[in-house]
């Protein structure tokens, strides 16, 4: 059966990929510029200006920089939609790693690519992100039907735009807004995001620093997202992940507002001293001015090193959930949310908690087991943790942890996990070398069950 299933998800990958482009993109190129492959276009715009639904553009070697003329700082801005089965895709040309932004960010660019109403049914993959003041990859107001993949991509040094210290906008890799649903991030990399810390921080006491702690690798709105496969590191004073309910109303039982599952958090050794209670993975949070409730599902995950030592409340869980849980004054959180399979590894604080089980009424509406507290860092067997790889060896303790019943088909490198079996590796990474695959399946609505 395992080889049936990895024959037939390699057709679908083939069929999805053997698509040749309509547009080509060279940042990089000069003279002729009508976007064929001999004479791409110069900029993404352009690009993006002439798309339609079930189109490839293609972007070659090259750094993507601007702002586009007539915008509010972006390089780039997509408002065509495509359709269900006929997605507008966005991919590096094969081969080809092309960058959108640079390091030091310019005081002009506030995005990288924004997708904005109408646009939606959107695939973005193979593309590296780069510095911006505000963020790299930005989508609003798509609606029910969303349904955005940011698949394979690199979002390295994002939102470090330091114009001054009191800029208390919160900077990101990935900002989600309210009304979209249906986002699906698959095997990305998000490492190096947000402000970093100046002398000036020390000299002005930290008194507008603080505002550092906004900066999050994924700030997501909205509904019926699904982050899987991916790795975090270094995302220095915000979280890796802000849950935000805001923007959906009450969801129908059984269905989620966000599913993590398989992903691999390595530590954020940028992180100050004097910042709080940020640097953690994941947080819960529901806005008092609009306080939609998300439900969540959290599963087969790994924390390495989570700096928790300011979680609130003050129980130093690695999933933070803010004041108003669970009876505080925003609202009453939803049952049917689940923290399970999960591994913690050497807390720099003492850990005993995920996601708050046992804490007053967190029982009552969160369901957790078998998650595995203060692993010790050795356990993991990983292949080279000190240059941020963590595939893990035949010996580690991931193996056989995470729960086949909400695990993705493939893990970070393609590798197909056995969901026939019950039980695959947690973390992002399945253990030995399996069947590959280039591209995921595509994203499903997650409901409830373990």
């Amino acid at each position: 059966m395992k080889s049936y299933i990895s024959a037939l998800v390699f057709c679908l990958f083939i069929g999805q990929n053997s698509l040749a482009a309509d547009y080509y993109v060279d940042c990089d190129h000069t003279g002729s510029s009508v976007g064929t492959e001999a004479n791409p276009f110069q900029a993404l715009q352009q690009a993006f200006n002439a798309v339609s639904a079930g189109q490839v553009i293609e972007v070659m070697n090259g750094v993507c920089q601007g702002p586009r003329p007539g915008g509010i700082g972006e390089i780039a801005r997509l408002t065509t939609a495509g359709s269900p089965g006929a997605p507008i895709v966005i991919r590096n040309y094969p081969g080809h790693s092309p960058q959108v932004g640079a390091w030091p960010a310019r005081t002009d660019e506030q995005y990288g690519i924004m997708i904005i109403a109408p646009s939606r049914h959107v695939r973005i993959e193979g593309l590296t992100f780069r510095g911006m003041v505000s963020s790299c990859l930005w989508i609003e107001n798509l609606g029910s039907t969303g349904d955005i993949e940011i698949i394979g991509n690199d979002f390295d040094g994002c939102g470090k735009g330091q114009i001054t210290n009191t800029d208390a906008g919160g900077k990101t890799a990935v900002f989600i807004g309210r009304y979209v649903d249906g986002t699906l991030f698959e095997r990305n990399v998000f490492r190096n995001t947000g402000r970093v810390w100046t002398a000036e921080c020390d000299a002005e006491g930290h008194a507008n620093c603080h505002q550092y702690r906004h900066d999050h690798a994924i700030y997501a709105k909205g509904k019926g997202h699904v982050i899987r496969n991916n790795l975090f590191y270094n995302n220095a004073h915000g979280y890796g992940i802000k849950m935000d309910g805001h923007g959906f109303g009450v969801l129908p039982a059984g269905e989620f507002s966000h599913t993590i599952v398989n992903n691999t958090f390595g530590p954020n050794t940028s992180r100050q001293p004097w910042d709080g209670y940020q640097g953690q993975p994941i947080t819960l949070f529901i806005n008092p001015e609009n306080p939609d409730k998300p439900r969540f599902y959290i599963a087969n995950n790994v924390f390495v090193q989570p700096n928790n030592s300011g979680s609130n409340p003050p129980d130093k869980s690695v999933v933070s959930m803010n004041s108003g849980f669970p009876s505080g004054s925003y609202t009453t959180p939803l049952s049917g949310n689940f923290c399970v399979n999960n591994i913690v590894i050497e807390s720099t604080a003492i850990t005993d908690k995920v996601c708050n089980e046992g804490i007053g009424s967190y029982s009552s509406w969160i369901t957790t087991s078998n998650n595995l507290l203060n692993a010790d860092f050795a356990d993991l067997d990983f292949a080279d943790p000190g240059n941020y790889n963590y595939r893990i060896g035949a010996n580690s303790a991931a193996i056989g942890h995470g729960l086949a019943s909400i695990a993705p088909q493939v893990d970070f490198d393609g590798n197909i996990r056995d969901l026939l079996s019950g039980s695959v590796d947690a973390g992002a990474f399945e253990s030995g070398t399996g069947s590959y695959i280039a591209q995921p399946e595509p994203p499903v609505m997650m409901t409830s069950g373990n």
